[in-house]
């Protein structure tokens, strides 16, 4: 997973805006095409939506980590 992000307390108009852009980016063509040979699909969504997947993920690779009792440094 690859994310975009802004520094904490960027105000919300700001986020906005850039979401936007970076939205209409991903879709141009050529920007499409290049991102799927790299390897990439990229997928432009609301702040909120990645906010929650890293959530998932942090909380799911705790587990892991927990579990396999890694000692955390």
């Amino acid at each position: 997973m690859n994310a975009l992000f802004a520094p904490a307390g960027t105000p919300p108009d700001i986020i906005a805006k850039l979401n936007q852009t970076v939205r209409e980016v991903v879709a141009l063509p050529d920007i499409k095409r290049r991102l799927l040979e790299l390897g990439i699909e990229a997928q432009a969504g609301p702040p909120e939506e990645i906010a929650g997947r890293l959530k998932a993920e942090i909380a799911k690779w705790t587990k892991v980590i927990d579990d396999a009792k890694i000692p955390k440094l």
